[in-house]
C-alpha cells in the first residue's frame, strides 16, 4: 500500500519542524487541557504522516503544484521558493524583476559602505561575498512558462554600483557555483 503512495522503506516521513507535546493533565485546567491535547491529536494521529505525504505527492505528481504555498515545482519535480516574502522571490529574482530603482541601489550602497568603514575603523576586512541561488545554478528545472524578462538581475545591479562606487571588496561565488554543478549538486531538488 505504501509503495503504491511513493513511499521508499525506511523513508522519513518527518515535517521538519517540532510538533506538539502531549500535555500534562496536572498543569492545565480541564479546558485548557482538552484544548492543548486537541492540537497534539491533530498533529500526531495515527496515520497522519502517511496521509501528510499522500496529498503532498497527489498535488506534486497531479497537478503540479505544492500544497506549500511559497514553494514552485519546477520540472522533473524540482521545488523551488517562490516568495519567501511579499518583497523576495527567486523566481523574479531569476526573471530579472523588479530591477532596483536608483534610490533603493544609493541606500544598499551606502548601507555597505558604512559597514565598511566601520570595520576598517577597527582593524577589520570587510568583504561581501556573493553566493549563487537555486534558479541562479539550476534554471533548466524551472517551471518552462517562467521566462526571463531582463538579463541582469537586482544583484548584478548592486554589483556594478558596488564596482564603479563604492570601495566595498566582493567576491562572487556565482561564475564558479554554475561551473561546479557538474560535478557536485549544490542544491537538492527538493530544498533550496
Amino acid at each position: 500500500m505504501l509503495r503504491l503512495a511513493g513511499f521508499r522503506p525506511g523513508e522519513n516521513l518527518g515535517e521538519k519542524r517540532k510538533l506538539k507535546v502531549a500535555p500534562k493533565f496536572s498543569q492545565y485546567r480541564a479546558d485548557e487541557f482538552l484544548r492543548r491535547w486537541g492540537e497534539h491529536f491533530d498533529e500526531t494521529f495515527p496515520g497522519r504522516k502517511v496521509l501528510v505525504h499522500s496529498l503532498s505527492l497527489l498535488y506534486v505528481k497531479s497537478l503540479h503544484t505544492s500544497c506549500v504555498p511559497r514553494t514552485l515545482v519546477g520540472r522533473d519535480g524540482w521545488l523551488f521558493l517562490d516568495r519567501e516574502n511579499p518583497h523576495r522571490s527567486e523566481v523574479d529574482y531569476y526573471r530579472g524583476t523588479p530591477p532596483f530603482t536608483p534610490a533603493k541601489l544609493e541606500s544598499w550602497r551606502s548601507a555597505l559602505e558604512k559597514r565598511r568603514i566601520w570595520l576598517a575603523k577597527r582593524g577589520v576586512r570587510f568583504l561581501l561575498v556573493v553566493a549563487a541561488n537555486k534558479s541562479t545554478v539550476y534554471p533548466d528545472y524551472l517551471p518552462g512558462r517562467v521566462r526571463r524578462v531582463s538579463r541582469r538581475s537586482r544583484l548584478d545591479q548592486l554589483l556594478e554600483v558596488l564596482r564603479t562606487g563604492s570601495q566595498v571588496e566582493v567576491l562572487d561565488l556565482r561564475p564558479e557555483m554554475i561551473r561546479a554543478k557538474g560535478a557536485l549538486p549544490l542544491y537538492w531538488k527538493t530544498d533550496t
